[in-house]
Formats: C-alpha cells, sequence, structure tokens
C-alpha cells in the first residue's frame, strides 16, 4: 500500500486510540499508556489492515477491523492492543517501524523559560503573548500542574500552565496571579502549546494525559480550559464540553 496513505492511516488511528484512552483513563485505566506505546497500536492496526487487503486467508475478524473502528472505537482500541500482545509472542511474524520520536514531561526548571516563551510567541496569532512574569505567575499557582515535554535529546518541545482556579470562572489574559484564591477542586488550564516543529506528533495528548494523573492524584474533579484559535474540536476529543455558565 503506497506510504503516504499508510501514513496517514497511522496519524488518524493514533489520534483515535489516544482520545478513547484519555477519556477512558479518567475512571476505569489504571494508568494511562505512553505516546510510543499508542503509536505502536496505531502501527499494529494498520499492519494488520494491510495483510487484509492483501490475502484472503486472512480471518474475517481482522478484515473487518476498519469497519469496527469506525462503528466502535473502543472495540478498536481493544482489538489493537490484542494485536501487539500477539506480537510480542510471536515477534518473527510482524515487522515494526521505527517508533516515533518518544516524548516525556518533567517540571519547569529555570532555564526554561526562554523556551517556553518562544514558543507562545511561536504558537498564538490570534493574540499578544503574555509577557514572562504573568507566564511565571502561572507556573507559581500551579507548581505540580506546570510542566514541559521533552524529546529524546531533551530538547523542550511543548509546555504546560495549570493551577487551581474556581470553576465557572475565567482568568483574564494577560493578568498575572498573585492574590491567594479559596480552596478548589477545580483546575484551570491556562495554557498548553507544543511548537510548530513537533505538531501533529500526539505532543499535545502526551501533556493532557500527564496533567490528568497528576490532577486525579491531586484531588481535583474537574478541569476547566477556554480554547482558542478553532481548537475546539481539540478539546471536545479530549472529553471538554462547553459552558454557558463561565464568567471573567
Amino acid at each position: 500500500m503506497d506510504q503516504k496513505i499508510v501514513k496517514k492511516l497511522e496519524n488518524e488511528i493514533e489520534e483515535a486510540i489516544a482520545e478513547v484512552i484519555i477519556k477512558m483513563g479518567m475512571k476505569r485505566l489504571p494508568l494511562l499508556p505512553s505516546h510510543q506505546t499508542i503509536h505502536l497500536m496505531s502501527k499494529a492496526a494498520v499492519t494488520v489492515y494491510e495483510t487484509a487487503c492483501g490475502s484472503e486467508s486472512v480471518p474475517t475478524k481482522q478484515r473487518s477491523w476498519a469497519s469496527i473502528l469506525l462503528t466502535n472505537r473502543m472495540e478498536a482500541v481493544k482489538w489493537t492492543a490484542a494485536i501487539i500482545r500477539g506480537g510480542q509472542k510471536h515477534k518473527q511474524s510482524h515487522s515494526f517501524a521505527k517508533p516515533m520520536t518518544t516524548f516525556h514531561c518533567r517540571d519547569i526548571i529555570e532555564s526554561d523559560w526562554p523556551t517556553i516563551l518562544r514558543i507562545q510567541s511561536e504558537v498564538y496569532y490570534e493574540f499578544s503573548p503574555e509577557s514572562e512574569a504573568v507566564m511565571r505567575s502561572k507556573a507559581t499557582c500551579g507548581p505540580r500542574t506546570s510542566f514541559v515535554a521533552v524529546d529524546e535529546q531533551h530538547a523542550i518541545v511543548a509546555y504546560c500552565l495549570a493551577h487551581p482556579y474556581p470553576p465557572n470562572q475565567v482568568a483574564v489574559l494577560g493578568t498575572a496571579d498573585s492574590s491567594e484564591l479559596e480552596p478548589t477542586n477545580n483546575l484551570y488550564l491556562h495554557d498548553l502549546a507544543v511548537e510548530k516543529a513537533s505538531a501533529g506528533r500526539g505532543v499535545a495528548q502526551t501533556l493532557f494525559a500527564h496533567l490528568t494523573t497528576i490532577a486525579q492524584s491531586s484531588g481535583y474533579q474537574t478541569i476547566s480550559l477556554v480554547a482558542v484559535q478553532q481548537a475546539a474540536g481539540f478539546w471536545t476529543k479530549m472529553g471538554f464540553n462547553p459552558s454557558t455558565h463561565a464568567t471573567i
């Protein structure tokens, strides 16, 4: 099959798998898988599809995998997970390409701020970038829920700034948070940005999965945000619903 089509299938399936896993992870999964694991799941799915296209002897269950994905994404995730387990037992019967670059999250350190500011300036175009003082204030308010994502070369490719904030209220953009807020079980996702060079590689999903893990362990019950620059579709996929009650 044409490699451009294969790559597109892998990317689309990877996004679908990440979407389902993140939604399940809030309540049912004991551990959110890494980006590399999700990528291998998507590659396994495409491998099965390619095999089905080229063989009449492939079982009906494998030939119908694509329709399973379209009609029931949950079943698709279960099936691709089963494929990977089978591939581990019979390594010679499956040929996986080298995984994409993996990412991991870590706390923000002092030397990260120039890169964080660069990514912010690179990504946002509908409004002026926030000052370093404002960005730092968000991280100060939420030290556990503010972090960066780095690649295998330890280069920063994205960041997340989140802090506690009352539900149904929106922090004013460009304003530093200095006053102490009343205790709340709502986490406000102020900013999540990925450098352009790393877009489309699952970094945002990795950041959000890490954030939800921390939020759960910290006792937060909800996460709120403001979707900007046509990002509403992405956040809907991540499980968010629009609110008509939010105030500034």
